[in-house]
């Protein structure tokens, strides 16, 4: 074939190389997944036999989302498009917090917002999340706001508690970040643990 002949089948394949090349650049790499998890504790001397419930927990809207949420200083938020929360993130802290009272106290009765009126628990947590986030170090905070209430609704403790934790990352890298987010919980979960210990 000769030199002329082949001009047409190159400028029609040129188009298409460019296509190609263009789709290669604009591949973005697999998200990363990440959860909360449950945490060891030392099993109590004395259960509390006392039925609780945690919830309703208010959350915040800048966190519904399943994006990994990171601060960047005292206003600014990022969004971390390849890291995203295998569930939502609000799931993923009630899961993890009742689990932990579950071992924190010794009773398997612990239940989630929200429940038949025939089951409403001898004692329930009632919580609104202020902030729950890392920033660029992995240093995770969470604040939160909380009151234990008797099945009729009665607050058992003299006022609302206000709880925040600071948790420094352990490492660097997301996996350190997310890691230092369930310690913050863990933290939260000693602290509910023992006040409801206190309202036996």
């Amino acid at each position: 074939m000769s030199a002329p002949s082949r001009l047409p089948l190159l400028h029609a394949a040129l188009p298409c190389a460019l296509v190609l090349l263009l789709a290669a650049c604009g591949t973005t790499p697999p998200a990363r997944y990440y959860q909360l998890m449950p945490q060891s504790f030392t099993a109590p001397e004395q259960a509390l036999a006392l039925s609780i419930g945690v919830g309703p927990v208010l959350w915040p809207e800048y966190l519904d989302r399943s994006q990994r949420v990171v601060r960047r200083g005292d206003v600014g938020l990022d969004l971390r498009e390849d890291e995203r929360w295998a569930e939502p993130l609000e799931a993923s802290f009630n899961r993890v917090l009742r689990e932990n009272l579950v071992r924190l106290t010794g009773n398997p009765q612990v239940i989630g917002f929200p429940w038949p009126l025939q089951e409403r628990p001898a004692r329930q947590v009632r919580m609104e999340v202020l902030r729950f986030d890392s920033d660029a170090t992995g240093t995770a905070t969470l604040e939160a706001r909380w009151q234990i209430v008797d099945a009729e609704g009665r607050a058992l403790l003299p006022q609302r508690r206000q709880s925040r934790i600071v948790e420094p990352a352990q490492g660097i890298g997301s996996d350190a970040a997310v890691a230092a987010q369930t310690r913050a919980v863990a933290t939260l979960s000693r602290e509910l643990a023992s006040a409801l210990q206190g309202t036996r």
